[in-house]
């Protein structure tokens, strides 16, 4: 592995211990403890820059580390979020990126506003949907084949394929921790625009899913916390609760007047306690319930 190439892996990995630490320490109290594990990583990376002479890399995390020395005194996270905001596209594609991310750096170093978007970190190799359905293709051909030959040949090849259909399907797959970041950061954002304190609790985190369907789920996940800050938040009970006694109102409605309410209450029936039961955060902000879906 070459010089460059551990610089770029030291980045990707600083930019997520970097996040995560920044979260805990604007979260609780303040302290030299929670500062220092942060300055080092922030030397660190600096000192990494200038191993393989990239300037405006060296300027950058300098003035990261200048950032967080006075953070004690400032209070001020949000000019470190939008620095670690400029790098995350290098996690995904350093050198196609690093154009960008170097302009963005500039104007950051200037004092000028820079528009940034978080996105899915994606750490495998990235295959195309028509891709992945060639491969699969491919393994097909070879077990159809492999029924040609005697049955101790046979016995061999298909161990060889199911390891490779296997291999694939893992390659495909990512624990939905990789998602977790993100989240954090959003309700980290939410909680300075709104001044509610939440806690996320995810729990099944190292489950894998389909790497697509993840980025998927992505924009609908910040949606759905989005919508919690919007409207408040109540434990799993209250929801359920709230949902059966909508539900045993529509059956109600719908035994005493079933040609006008049946289409209502299949409606509420099929979708209303599904929509309502899940709850993705509990927290200290206010306890307003969240208001019933309309069929």
């Amino acid at each position: 592995m070459s010089v460059m190439q551990l610089f770029q892996e030291e980045v990707a990995q600083g930019i997520q211990s970097l996040e995560k630490a920044l979260i805990v320490c604007e979260k609780n109290s303040f302290s030299q403890d929670t500062l220092q594990p942060l300055m080092r990583t922030a030397h660190s990376l600096k000192g990494a820059a200038r191993l393989v002479q990239l300037p405006i890399f060296i300027d950058f995390f300098h003035r990261f580390e200048d950032l967080l020395a006075t953070l004690e005194k400032s209070h001020d996270f949000d000019p470190l979020f939008q620095a670690l905001d400029i790098l995350k596209p290098l996690q995904n594609n350093f050198e196609q990126a690093q154009p960008a991310v170097e302009e963005n750096m500039k104007k950051w170093l200037q004092g000028d506003q820079v528009e940034t978007k978080t996105a899915f970190f994606d750490e495998a190799i990235q295959l195309s949907q028509k891709q992945w359905m060639q491969l699969i293709r491919q393994i097909g051909l070879l077990q159809q084949e492999a029924k040609n030959l005697g049955d101790e040949r046979f016995q061999e090849h298909q161990a060889h394929i199911s390891h490779l259909s296997d291999s694939l399907i893992e390659l495909r797959s990512a624990p939905f921790h990789l998602l977790v970041p993100l989240l954090q950061r959003t309700i980290r954002d939410l909680e300075v625009m709104t001044g509610k304190q939440v806690e996320l609790k995810v729990i099944g985190q190292e489950v894998s899913f389909d790497r697509l369907l993840m980025k998927k789920l992505q924009p609908l996940l910040i949606h759905l916390i989005q919508n919690a800050f919007a409207h408040g938040f109540t434990k799993v009970s209250v929801h359920e609760g709230a949902a059966e006694r909508e539900l045993d109102a529509a059956r109600a409605d719908a035994k005493n007047n079933p040609a006008v309410n049946s289409q209502r209450f299949f409606t509420r029936d099929c979708s209303q306690a599904d929509a309502l039961a899940p709850s993705v955060l509990s927290g200290s902000a206010p306890r307003e319930h969240l208001p019933l879906l309309d069929s």
